[in-house]
């Protein structure tokens, strides 16, 4: 009988008990592997979230908090608007487009600009072609489709096909008329204000028509060279205008049309009842034939700049504003009169008289009978009198601008003018008088 030696029996478990060990470093190994796998997708998904976190974080601006209804009311500060200079043209083309881009940052800032009337409610309708030519290349302004998709497409003309006069001309009255049909829906009931500059186009003929379906909601026009044939269809389609408040007549030069029967269009009372501020620019105004301006004593503000109007006209005009609150002439035609008007109401008042051909711009005393004014201003370049040019019967005037340049005055002229002027807050007067 063989017997096994004890040294044997413990080298086999020796070996045993190593390969256990070596089979679970093994399994370890494995086990590290996919965990460092697993870590790496990971960390690639944590890098792409960051990402896609840094992303948005511009969508968590306050001003995305805010509910609705404020900011409808920050959106109405970005309605269109028109210059006090309306031969600034770049101004209403500026912020025109101000409402549509609006509706391209996000569909609930699309939904709010969209509910805004007054936002859709400011026209500027003009002629100038809508392709211009520009440094050797073509420039295309910006049409949206009007729909209320967030999706907006930007119109453009194919820059590649052959285009004929036709085409553009097809394309660009497509464009403006279902831009004014959108703004005209969207606005709804809201007061219009409308820009009308020169149209003469068959565009702008079938966009008056459409404006024209709305005179009743029309608040402020401004024809700005507007054809006289354009305003008599204005007045031959007998619409009202009973919201009408403000309205203005300009040129960029003086015309030679009579103006008169044209703002008899607007002015007559059944036309606009509730019309109070008016404004004429490089106007052609003369006295024919008896006829005299109606629906003028309901303004309570009267503007003059640069107009050609007969002195007897023009009399005739001051007579009737006795509801008038502000005044303003500036013209280089002889501002004169032959009588005393009064204005009972008035409360500013400015004129700016130049020379007219060698003539002084005031013939005769300043005899406008102004009770209740505060605040008057005079720029003349050749005056007869000193004391004539200011008001005396003004007990309430507290501000005074005098600007004279060559005035004709007496010795003590200028002792008379400041002895009823010891109220007067402010006296600012120029020089070069003899």
């Amino acid at each position: 009988m063989v017997t096994v030696p004890y040294r044997n029996s413990a080298a086999g478990a020796s070996a045993h008990l190593k390969r256990d060990i070596e089979a679970r470093i093994a399994a370890l190994d494995v086990t590290i592997t996919e965990t460092q796998s697993t870590l790496s997708a990971l960390q690639l998904q944590r890098v792409a979230l960051v990402s896609e976190l840094d992303q948005l974080r511009g969508s968590w601006a306050p001003i995305h908090t805010l509910p609705p209804e404020v900011l409808g009311e920050i959106f109405q500060y970005f309605q269109p608007y028109f210059s006090a200079s309306l031969l600034i043209d770049t101004e209403p083309a500026q912020t025109a487009h101000i409402p549509w881009f609006l509706g391209l940052i996000c569909r609930s800032w699309r939904q709010v600009a969209i509910n805004l009337r007054g936002l859709w409610s400011v026209l500027c309708i003009d002629d100038l072609p809508r392709r211009m030519t520009n440094g050797g290349y073509y420039h295309y302004d910006l049409a949206y489709l009007p729909n209320d998709d967030l999706e907006v497409e930007l119109q453009r003309l194919p820059q590649d096909a052959v285009l004929t006069e036709e085409d553009v001309e097809g394309f660009d009255i497509e464009w403006k008329v279902e831009r004014v049909k959108t703004c005209l829906e969207r606005a709804r009931t809201h007061g219009l204000s409308l820009r009308l500059h020169t149209i003469q186009t068959v565009a702008s003929d079938l966009i008056l028509q459409l404006l024209l379906q709305r005179s009743r909601h029309w608040e402020q026009v401004i024809l700005v060279e507007t054809c006289p044939a354009i305003c008599y269809q204005i007045e031959s389609s007998g619409q009202h205008f009973p919201r009408l408040r403000y309205l203005t007549f300009e040129n960029q030069w003086h015309s030679t049309e009579l103006y008169s029967p044209i703002m008899d269009s607007f002015l007559h009372a059944q036309a606009s009842p509730r019309l109070t501020e008016l404004r004429l620019a490089n106007l052609h105004i003369p006295l024919e034939k008896g006829v005299v301006p109606i629906r003028w004593s309901a303004l309570k503000k009267y503007s003059e700049v640069s107009c050609l109007v007969s002195p007897s006209y023009r009399t005739v005009v001051l007579q009737q504003l006795v509801n008038l609150v502000s005044l303003s002439v500036k013209t280089t035609s002889t501002f004169m009169w032959t009588e005393h008007i009064l204005f009972p109401n008035l409360r500013h008042a400015s004129f700016a008289l130049e020379r007219c051909s060698g003539y002084r711009a005031v013939k005769g005393p300043f005899t406008l009978e102004m009770p209740n004014l505060e605040d008057f201003s005079i720029l003349a370049m050749c005056l007869g009198t000193l004391s004539g040019c200011l008001p005396r019967s003004s007990p309430h005037l507290r501000k005074l601008s005098v600007s004279l340049m060559s005035v004709d005055s007496h010795q003590g002229a200028a002792e008379e003018v400041l002895l009823f002027s010891q109220n007067w807050r402010m006296f600012l007067c120029g020089d070069q008088i003899t």
